[in-house]
């Protein structure tokens, strides 16, 4: 697809790089309804929705448990955001940090 935007539009070609993403520059994850409406000015929303559909299905990780009435297996993106979270809740979540939550959690009498 960018080999045709860049025979096509070179012009453009830097705009259109800004959609090689599986998400919005803030994080956002928006659907194509609301994604048309965030396009840049000259960027054809229908070409951008391409690049990031493209995106997320190469980021994208397969549910082999999850599958739809077709037989489509579901998948799932992990966003910057999300390893963001996940590490963070991997580097508080020591054995240290959990000792300390058990202690606060039990009654007084085991203590």
């Amino acid at each position: 697809m960018l080999k045709q935007i860049q025979s096509e539009m070179p012009e453009q070609l830097s705009a259109y790089m800004d959609y090689c993403i599986a998400t919005a520059t803030n994080g956002q994850y928006y659907p194509f309804h609301k994604f048309r409406f965030k396009v840049s000015k000259g960027v054809e929303p229908t070409l951008a929705w391409h690049l990031i559909r493209e995106a997320r299905r190469r980021a994208s990780k397969p549910l082999p448990g999850m599958i739809s009435k077709e037989g489509q297996v579901g998948s799932y993106v992990l966003t910057p955001e999300i390893l963001g979270a996940i590490s963070m809740i991997d580097r508080h979540a020591t054995d240290g940090n959990m000792e300390s939550i058990d202690k606060k959690n039990r009654p007084l009498e085991q203590a």
